[in-house]
């Protein structure tokens, strides 16, 4: 199996994060400039009266930076963080803190900041280093020649055999003794017993690999310099891999200096052979601390079960699995055994879309459940890391929070009167709380604040 779309990472959502990254990160910067420089100013002169009270510079930290790049722009971002002030003090008071779109938007944006973290810091990170891309660059600068024969089992990727894991293993094992005794002919074996679609027709051969290009399980072993021409069974999501490792190629490289960048691109990218490797580390390390068992059998019968109630006409989706309400756990944690039901808890919670996910295959199903796991506990795990900032977190899930009940209470006003608009709903709460502005002390600040930083 050569790399390519087939093989899915250890979080499946990874471009999800990197578009959170993007649009939350831009959305929860609030004025740093601004509050770094001023100093207590804005304590000293209100910029407004909100039911009474005397509203400051620092009250109205929203989801809006305000600009000092004129007074213009100052007092029109200033604006628009007082009237979002207003707006969160109505949705609390509306009792919007314990809406049940707002719960569910706030965990399922903790539990992916809390995973961006990990995987930053665990995946991308350790890769991103001098040392790590020097190894890179020199590992880049050979191709192996390589024969597989693939011998797949229920439940491995895009598989289609019923033969369970461990008859799997038997056979590999088998068909790999008899080889490195001279006892079979790899061609022949390739012949009769692979099931690896790149090599049909071919006895095996996979052609001359580029360092990456394959799967991480097979590059591991057949990149290391002692490497046998017949090294023992691989196991991968595809099945068990009996390799013959040929000769190597020198591939002609240009410096390294000229080379970085192009090396740093597929780091970045998330394709890189070091990363899918740190995913796997990460992955095992969960699975060792929580103590993670899957029964993979029982989710291979869930997925078939399935398929007996609606046939293969009909799109299976893991709503489908969970509406099953079977008694078979599929994953033990820590010793106790967790069924279907207990995952479709964790869905709701986190993100109710997951359910919509295909399971084409008996694989998938495995895959969607360790995905779903993996967001679990690497959301507990980096909680626990010394480079978890919670001071810096609380500040922007604060903001956030804002932001949602924001959202939900205009969602619902809207909903309620048709016809309105979001002006007429503030010049509504703008009456109710007596809110107004001192244009004198804006001016004020903002001439303070254009001198502070200067």
């Amino acid at each position: 199996m050569k790399k390519g779309s087939d093989y899915r990472p250890l979080f499946l959502y990874i471009s999800i994060l990197k578009t959170i990254s993007t649009i939350m990160i831009s959305r929860l910067i609030i004025l740093s400039m601004i509050l770094v420089g001023c100093g207590n100013h804005e304590e000293k002169l209100p910029i407004g009266v909100f039911s009474g009270d005397n509203v400051y510079l620092s009250d109205i930290s929203n989801a809006s930076v305000i600009s000092l790049s004129t007074y213009e722009a100052y007092t029109a971002t200033l604006i628009e963080n007082f009237e979002q002030y207003v707006l969160v003090k109505e949705a609390l008071e509306e009792g919007y803190k314990n809406n049940q779109n707002v719960k569910q938007k706030l965990y399922r944006w903790k539990n992916d900041y809390y995973n961006q973290i990990l995987i930053k810091h665990e995946v991308f990170d350790p890769v991103r280093t001098d040392s790590s891309i020097y190894e890179i660059y020199n590992k880049m600068g050979k191709r192996v020649g390589l024969d597989n024969i693939l011998i797949k089992h229920r439940g491995s990727n895009k598989s289609r055999s019923e033969r369970n894991i461990y008859t799997a293993k038997q056979l590999a094992d088998s068909i790999w003794t008899e080889i490195v005794s001279d006892q079979l002919d790899f061609s022949l074996a390739a012949l009769h017993f692979s099931e690896e679609p790149n090599s049909s027709g071919r006895n095996g051969f996979m052609g001359f690999i580029e360092y990456g290009k394959m799967l991480p399980e097979i590059i591991d072993v057949i990149w290391e310099s002692n490497v046998q021409m017949y090294p023992k069974p691989i196991l991968s999501d595809f099945g068990y891999h009996i390799v013959r490792v040929r000769s190597s190629q020198i591939v002609p490289l240009k410096s390294l200096s000229e080379m970085r960048n192009t090396i740093i691109t597929e780091i970045n990218s998330g394709n890189s052979h070091e990363i899918r490797a740190q995913y796997d580390k990460l992955e095992k390390s969960l699975i060792t601390y929580y103590d993670i068992n899957y029964f993979r059998e029982n989710i291979t019968l869930l997925f078939d079960q399935a398929y007996e109630i609606w046939g293969t006409d009909k799109d299976i989706v893991l709503a489908d699995i969970i509406n099953l309400n079977s008694s078979l756990p599929v994953v033990s944690i820590g010793g106790i055994e967790k069924k279907m039901e207990w995952i479709n808890g964790i869905i709701l919670k986190m993100d109710h879309k997951i359910l919509d996910t295909m399971i084409p295959y008996r694989y998938d199903l495995y895959k969607s459940i360790k995905t779903i796991l993996n967001q679990l506990y690497g959301a507990k795990t980096v909680q626990t890391k010394p480079y978890f900032d919670s001071k810096h977190f609380n500040k922007i899930e604060k903001n956030y929070f804002k932001a949602v009940i924001i959202d939900e209470y205009i969602k619902d006003k809207l909903l309620v009167d048709r016809g309105i608009k979001k002006e007429i709903i503030l010049n509504q709460l703008f009456i109710k709380y007596n809110v107004k502005y001192y244009e004198d002390n804006i001016k004020k600040t903002y001439n303070q604040l254009v001198k502070d930083i200067r």
